[in-house]
């Protein structure tokens, strides 16, 4: 039975010199990049590269273009598949009006995932025009959206540095080698990428605190890495085993969000003087 807090419509039209009409290779390619973004978006959910969840078409309709309503569903049903139905359309919204309203998207949000919601706005603009929407939230798939993923794509940079947190589970699925580091300070977690001559040391850190030194990548507008590159991997020990503050030195290098010690620290004290 369609369920309208899942349901994600979308409405295009066509170009002035068509009428309004829209092309069929057009209209099927939005539909196909629509796919596209939905599996990407599953793929960072579960951390896998092939989706469980498929999307059935509920409603079609032609009006001044055309209006599509399509929701996910599982073959299975019951709590958890209906729960990952809605995690799937609320994230899928959450990324999409981030970078409508030029925030940050989630650290889990990679290129790939980022190309094919580029390629769902540079699909609506050759078809005419778009907007995708829900019961709550719409978004406009516009020039200024595909600016707006153009940014994060061209202008990510990277220092050479370290990071220290938690080593999560590790992805060897297909070609992946990655896996999710929890820093005690900063981001909540950051994506680490590894050589393969590193995957039996990561297997034996797995739940352990680690540092991890290489090449920290950064998007724009954001304070903390969302990936790193790890070429050393580390065990390191925990603050409460710390003997000397001075070994404290360099564990969180990313905890003033780029300002230097002195401007952090005024930052933050009380006003008394």
């Amino acid at each position: 039975m369609p369920n309208p807090d899942t349901q994600i419509t979308l409405e295009l039209r066509g170009m002035p010199q068509e009428g309004g009409h829209l092309r069929l290779n057009d209209f099927l390619a939005q539909l196909h990049a629509l796919r596209e973004s939905l599996v990407n978006v599953n793929r960072i959910l579960v951390h896998l590269s092939e989706a469980r969840i498929y999307y059935r078409v509920v409603d079609l309709s032609r009006a001044d273009g055309a209006r599509v309503v399509i929701e996910p569903a599982t073959q299975e049903e019951g709590p958890e598949s209906s729960r990952d139905i809605q995690a799937l359309h609320d994230r899928f919204f959450q990324e999409l009006t981030a970078i409508r309203e030029d925030r940050p998207v989630s650290e889990e949000v990679d290129n790939r995932a980022l190309e094919s919601f580029q390629r769902l706005a540079v699909r609506a603009e050759h078809a005419g025009s778009a907007i995708i929407h829900n019961t709550t939230a719409k978004v406009i798939l516009d020039q200024e959206f595909t600016t707006r993923v153009r940014t994060l794509l061209d202008r990510e940079y990277f220092s050479v540095g370290s990071l220290t947190g938690e080593l999560g589970t590790i992805n060897l699925h297909g070609r992946a080698r990655n896996f999710w580091i929890y820093p005690e300070i900063g981001p909540t977690k950051v994506l680490c990428r590894f050589d393969p001559s590193l995957k039996e040391k990561a297997k034996q850190c797995i739940e352990k605190l680690v540092t991890v030194q290489g090449r920290k990548w950064y998007r724009p507008n954001a304070n903390f890495p969302y990936r790193i590159d790890a070429v050393e991997l580390d065990e390191a020990r925990g603050a409460l085993g710390t003997k000397h503050l001075l070994e404290l030195r360099g564990i969180a290098p990313d905890a003033t969000a780029g300002k230097d010690s002195v401007a952090f620290i005024r930052g933050i004290r009380d006003e008394w003087d």
